[in-house]
């Protein structure tokens, strides 16, 4: 593993942590430690986004397919909520610094929560999409039992998600929510929904690339004996629809092809 691999991971880390942290403001009180995290977490959306800089130069260069259609689809819309979600938290910087001359209003707050909800469900399939290495040594480590593991965890994050009552936040609507008590069981809750959405993303990516197996086999598959015949111009007194029981090679030598080697 490379430094630049491992700057990479650490930055990675560092988003989805402040990201944990920052959804986790009713708990951490203050608007001082919320605004300087937020802070934190924009610095390094803005690393992330100069480290993979080649992502976007490479935009218009090689072949698009589904797979990579559906991986680009979501990075984009990430990066867009991620914007909204930035200026959204600009609006409500009155409250926090006295230089900032924007009063804090409803509509952006309710913005800015459903921007975050979403950021951490966009996030968390664009972390399932990505990651092979991970998802490698995660079948190396327990084989058989991957598809039990991943089932079972999905299992987990599906509760973890209808319990947290987030589908409010994801739908805009003003819902008040029962949240845990202490931070220690926020975040479990809200790790099981980012397991949830890194198993769909890897599911997606499962599904796209047996589709993109599947074309490829087919392309490759080369036309049986039995076609050859069938396609060809039925000789007088045949039958049509009946193939004649002779080999490939006999085809070719009745046809007069130049390549067919003659028995003698």
């Amino acid at each position: 593993m490379t430094r630049k691999s491992i700057f990479k991971m650490l930055v990675d880390a560092g988003i989805l942590a402040l990201m944990l942290c920052l959804i986790s403001y009713p708990l951490i009180r203050g608007l001082w430690r919320h605004a300087m995290m937020g802070c934190g977490f924009a610095a390094l959306f803005v690393v992330h986004q100069l480290v993979n800089g080649w992502w976007y130069r490479g935009l218009q260069d090689g072949r698009w397919t589904l797979k990579r259609a559906v991986q680009t689809f979501v990075s984009l819309l990430l990066v867009a909520d991620v914007l909204v979600l930035v200026t959204s938290a600009v609006l409500l910087a009155g409250e926090v610094f006295s230089f900032a001359r924007f009063p804090m209003t409803n509509w952006a707050r309710s913005l800015h929560v459903t921007t975050t909800a979403w950021a951490l469900v966009l996030a968390s399939v664009h972390l399932g999409m990505h990651g092979d290495a991970f998802w490698q040594r995660f079948r190396a480590l327990f084989g058989v039992y991957t598809y039990c593991f991943m089932f079972v965890g999905t299992l987990i994050g599906a509760a973890c998600f209808v319990q947290s009552e987030m589908i409010w936040d994801l739908l805009h609507e003003d819902e008040m929510k029962l949240l845990p008590e202490t931070f220690i069981e926020f975040t479990g809750q809200r790790l099981g929904v980012v397991m949830l959405f890194c198993l769909i993303g890897r599911f997606v990516m499962q599904a796209l690339q047996a589709r993109l197996r599947w074309l490829r086999d087919g392309r490759r598959k080369p036309p049986s004996a039995a076609a050859a015949v069938w396609k060809s111009t039925p000789e007088k007194g045949a039958s049509r629809g009946v193939v004649p029981d002779v080999s490939l090679e006999e085809f070719l030598i009745a046809r007069g092809h130049p390549g067919a080697k003659v028995k003698i």
